[in-house]
């Protein structure tokens, strides 16, 4: 930010509280010229064209404190309002106080009543852009909060339909599908990481582009830390799925028939090697018939002698 001031005036030390105040990132670039007194309107003239020649600022502040008329009568001498016209710079105005009028309010982009709301008219509110901040961060958690909800009441579903589903010969397909789902949700994860990051870069070189490098540092330092805390977040419900899985996986084994049969049963199956089927009723059995019976640990096989119905 440019400014055409005496460095000994009031307004400087205005313009510099101001900006302390507002936007500390600004960098202040002083072009110094009396403001009264009968050089001065050469001198601020002066100012503007080098100032408007060497372009080294974006905007441009031509400011002075309060005083008589005619102590503010150099801001309407014709070399100035001209220089002011001619300025290729965004220039804003801050002559006097409120009620004080200059020619040369007239030529520039803008006109502030005082130095100190010039220097609040050229730049940005700290407070404003961290409460924008602030609002982005809060719905990206909110987002990915959502999204999260949605995901653990989804296989909260699919763990309750495993349970119900809880024959041996299934377990293992169910455990396949349980992976494919977990991999989905990685890759939907990392995609979702990969567009927020595509976003990052996009930003990051709006700011290089167009902001001072102390606020484009700021700014991709609040950048990596927001894609931090994404990659903290996909990695904790990665670890949440996996122990889900295993709890799962538990639950079925738990039910599984071979601990049954570790127990001291035997499930008895009839017929020869090409036909046998289990045996659920002994009427179903005859003497002579070969049995075989599958015990926790491997089988025996047996023939059957008598066969007695239940009374």
């Amino acid at each position: 930010i440019g400014v055409i001031t005496s460095p000994e005036a009031a307004a400087f030390r205005d313009v510099e509280r101001a900006l302390r105040r507002r936007w500390p990132l600004a960098r202040l670039l002083l072009y110094p010229s009396p403001v009264q007194g009968r050089d001065a309107p050469g001198r601020l003239a002066a100012a503007l064209e080098r100032a408007g020649r060497e372009a080294r600022c974006d905007v441009l502040l031509l400011v002075r404190g309060g005083g008589a008329p005619e102590d503010l009568q150099a801001f309407s001498e014709e070399a100035v309002v001209r220089a002011a016209a001619a300025c290729p710079l965004p220039l804003v105005t801050g002559i006097g106080h409120e009620t004080d009028t200059a020619l040369a309010d007239f030529a520039a982009d803008a006109r502030a009543a005082t130095p100190t709301a010039a220097a609040e008219l050229a730049s940005p509110d700290q407070a404003e852009v961290r409460r924008r901040c602030a609002r982005l961060a809060e719905r990206l958690r909110g987002g990915l909060q959502a999204r999260l909800a949605r995901t653990r009441g989804e296989l909260d579903a699919r763990v309750r339909r495993l349970e119900r589903a809880h024959p041996a010969v299934r377990i293992q397909s169910h455990q396949q599908r349980l992976d494919e789902l977990a991999r989905g949700l990685t890759r939907g994860l990392q995609a979702r990481r990969e567009r927020l990051e595509r976003r990052l870069r996009t930003a990051r070189e709006r700011l290089r582009a167009n902001a001072p490098l102390r606020r484009l540092e700021h700014a991709r330092q609040g950048l990596a830390r927001s894609a931090r805390r994404l990659a903290a977040a996909a990695d904790g419900l990665r670890q949440t799925q996996r122990a889900r899985l295993r709890q799962a996986a538990a639950t079925l084994q738990a039910v599984d028939p071979r601990r049954t049969l570790a127990r001291g049963y035997a499930i008895a199956r009839l017929g020869g090697a090409a036909g046998r089927r289990i045996l659920r009723d002994a009427a179903e059995a005859r003497p002579g018939d070969a049995l075989e019976l599958e015990l926790g640990r491997g089988a025996v096989e047996a023939e059957v002698t008598r066969a007695r119905p239940p009374d």
